[in-house]
């Protein structure tokens, strides 16, 4: 059979049809969009002045603990959106071994993103207390999760979706 425009047409638009996205859904990727876009080089650029003589993070006028909150607002809508992930690999039919070792490499990635965004002193800070409590500079290991915390897959899993409540209220963000 030939396939016609008509024809090949009524096929797009029956694939069109049947991929649809939920309003939180979209929400979520209009965040992340926003994020990618706007906030993350914003913070990168911050950054950059942070290590140069004239540090705009140095300057008592600007509003240092507004500048850490947005960044610890963009970690937590990243870390929240591992969620889709979760639900992705478990319909396909992942093991919960599976799904948290994902979950948590992702998680790491973006931590270790956020970190170097960080200004300089508190990012110095962040590592010092990873060290001090998980002996690892960027977030706890799977080793020290499974042994030491005795924590199950499902939970480890679950605790790479969540942000930290603690360091939330640290930078002020709800």
């Amino acid at each position: 059979m030939l396939k016609t425009a008509s024809n090949s047409s009524a096929i797009m638009l029956v694939k069109l049809t049947t991929f649809r996205i939920s309003t939180i859904t979209f929400a979520y990727l209009l965040a992340c969009v926003i994020i990618y876009s706007l906030i993350y080089p914003i913070c990168n650029f911050l950054y950059c002045l942070d290590d140069t003589s004239f540090s705009l993070l140095s300057q008592s006028w600007f509003p240092r603990t507004k500048f850490l909150g947005l960044i610890r607002w963009a970690y937590n809508w990243e870390v929240k959106g591992l969620s889709f992930i979760y639900r992705k690999m478990t319909n396909e039919g992942k093991t919960t071994e599976e799904i948290a070792v994902v979950l948590y490499n992702l998680r790491i990635e973006k931590r270790e993103k956020y970190q170097l965004v960080t200004p300089t002193k508190e990012r110095q800070e962040i590592y010092n207390r990873n060290l001090a409590l998980y002996k690892d500079r960027i977030a706890p290991t799977l080793d020290y999760l499974r042994t030491v915390k005795a924590y199950t897959w499902e939970e480890i899993a679950a605790k790479a979706m969540t942000p930290d409540k603690e360091t939330n209220k640290r930078f002020g963000v709800k």
